[in-house]
């Protein structure tokens, strides 16, 4: 290179730097512009997370955010289901104009549910009392629960109308938070039930001539069916006595729709004529 050339090159860099001092000096700043990548798709529950955002400056990057969401710093946190404004931004510095704000939407979408279901029988003989179908929600969210077929729902209690067989369904529709949960089924048969007898005590005394109370109760609750033999006849309260001597009882219920026959009940009175009536 000449020494003409030298110098003139010289001269220009030197030209150059006190134009910028110049600029700097009456108050002109650099231009910055911001680079804030797309955000992640997120969910109800997500864990905290953290933006990442540059300046071409080299400053550090600070963020506001509006919505369903919070901000400590760069650090989100998901509030609710909705959506979050975050603005990335920085306001300058003396060297440095404020860098053009850079807007995004966050999406965040339902969190799923599932319902969990208790170990529920498959088949119940009729007669077994009210089932209990304590379905809930992952959520926490009430489950509503339905019975269709020989049942009905209170609630979560199932109660029994008859043989057949009984559809339970567990629906959680969901919230503003929370989408709705996948329905789920369980079918219980229900089967004739058991029945027994239970006769009144009379104990092993002789009777009189009176008439004896003489209610008996099947479990089914259905009437129970009396023959006699001897002296005695059933009034359908009471023992009717006719004579003196052993009467023999047997109790029946041969049972209906829901109920298989009970086990055939017996007992026998003893009548005796007593010397100071008789």
């Amino acid at each position: 290179m000449s020494l003409a050339s030298y110098v003139q090159k010289t001269y220009e860099a030197d030209m150059e730097r006190e134009i910028a001092s110049g600029a700097t000096n009456q108050g002109g700043r650099a231009p910055q512009e911001l680079s804030f990548p797309p955000l992640p798709s997120v969910t109800y529950l997500d864990p905290a997370f953290r933006l990442e955002a540059r300046a071409s400056s080299g400053l550090r990057v600070y963020f506001t955010a509006s919505g369903d969401c919070s901000l400590s710093g760069s650090t989100v946190r998901i509030l609710s289901a909705g959506s979050c404004v975050v603005t990335a931004q920085h306001p300058g510095n003396e060297r440095y104009a404020p860098a053009p704000d850079v807007v995004q939407v966050l999406r965040i979408r339902k969190a799923d549910q599932w319902i969990i279901v208790p170990d529920l029988p498959f088949e119940l003989p009729f007669g077994s009392g009210t089932l209990v179908a304590g379905m809930r929600a992952s959520s926490g969210l009430d489950v509503v629960v339905r019975a269709d077929g020989c049942c009905t729902a209170d609630g979560a209690s199932i109660r029994f109308a008859g043989v057949g067989t009984c559809l339970i369904t567990g629906h959680q529709p969901g919230s503003a938070n929370y989408a709705a949960a996948p329905i789920v089924e369980h079918v219980v048969t229900v089967v004739k039930g058991e029945q027994t007898i239970q006769l009144p005590d009379l104990g092993e005394r002789s009777h009189g001539p009176d008439d004896v109370p003489f209610v008996p109760v099947a479990s089914s609750g259905l009437s129970v069916y009396i023959s006699t033999a001897g002296p005695c006849v059933f009034t359908g309260e009471a023992l009717r006595v006719t004579g003196t001597g052993a009467c023999a009882i047997t109790a029946e219920q041969p049972g209906n729709e829901n109920y298989h026959p009970a086990p055939k009940a017996f007992v026998t009175v003893n009548v005796a004529r007593p010397e100071s009536t008789w």
